[in-house]
């Protein structure tokens, strides 16, 4: 099947754990209809990019970490990489790379941003005074995003709560997982218990 020119861009912040495996199982399923790029900083999934046959930047600067000097990098970076890849859509899965590509993609005219929320990202082990500067850059950034999604009701329903997002622009897309995967492990079970 010939690919579409539309280029779906994911990001994230680092790639691991279950935000991680929600976006590379997206973006393996997507890869045959659109151009599929994915920029990340650092983390222990890098290597399984290399299997799906898609574009794989590594933004080295990018971290979760707060650095002025680094994030500033990031911008820039990011800024002549979406000049470079010109992405017809941006999905990003962390917070600060939720902000990065989304205020650089409206600013460059990407046509349409997504943002999705992996857990109720305001109120994980963040003081009072984090979870309101977390809250409120999400509310700044509300109207630079098309459309966002979660991954539980929950997490939808405490984003629009807090007035983050209009309940008319936000949907819950639950996690999932390939069952043809799992059936095709054959795992010796007696093996498993006595391990």
């Amino acid at each position: 099947m010939k690919k579409k020119h539309i280029k779906i861009l994911f990001t994230q912040t680092v790639l691991e754990g279950g935000a991680a495996d929600y976006m590379l199982e997206l973006a393996e399923s997507l890869k045959e209809k659109y151009s599929i790029y994915i920029i990340s900083g650092f983390g222990r999934y890098v290597d399984r990019i290399s299997s799906l046959d898609v574009s794989f930047i590594r933004l080295e600067v990018l971290d979760r970490a707060l650095s002025p000097l680094k994030d500033l990098l990031s911008f820039l970076k990011i800024i002549k990489l979406l000049r470079e890849i010109k992405p017809d859509i941006i999905h990003s899965h962390n917070t600060k790379d939720g902000i990065f590509f989304r205020l650089t993609g409206r600013l460059l005219g990407v046509p349409v941003i997504i943002r999705t929320y992996h857990g109720n990202f305001f109120q994980e082990k963040m003081s009072k005074m984090q979870s309101f500067i977390a809250k409120l850059i999400e509310k700044l950034l509300e109207p630079f995003t098309d459309y966002f999604f979660t991954v539980s009701e929950f997490d939808r329903n405490n984003i629009i709560k807090a007035g983050i997002v209009k309940s008319s622009k936000i949907t819950t897309v639950y996690n999932g997982f390939d069952v043809d995967k799992i059936i095709s492990l054959h795992v010796d079970v007696q093996d498993k218990r006595k391990e």
